[in-house]
């Protein structure tokens, strides 16, 4: 399965930000993901899939579709991007909100 096509919320300054990855197979939409990509992390928000799909393990092939994410995007330059979350604010884990 190719990788996901990112919709990004626009944002001049960066591609930090609230994005929606689809999922299609022979041109059909069988699931998408909420990603938050944040410094140094990539976090995965929501992942909802078609039930006529859901024998293909779709989960399992968003998880490591996002993982190896954060590689491709440290390996092009975003030294800081160390982290793969599944449904969790780095921010709120390392106390950076108040």
């Amino acid at each position: 399965m190719p990788p996901p096509q990112l919709e990004p919320t626009p944002s001049d300054a960066h591609k930090y930000g609230s994005h929606h990855g689809k999922y299609l197979l022979d041109g059909e939409l069988i699931a998408f993901a909420v990603l938050d990509i944040l410094p140094g992390a990539v976090s995965s928000v929501y992942f909802v899939w078609s039930p006529k799909w859901s024998a293909m393990g779709l989960g399992k092939v968003s998880a490591l579709r996002e993982a190896a994410m954060v590689r491709e995007m440290r390996r092009d330059g975003l030294e800081d991007m160390t982290a793969y979350m599944m449904g969790q604010s780095p921010l709120l884990e390392s106390g950076g909100c108040r």
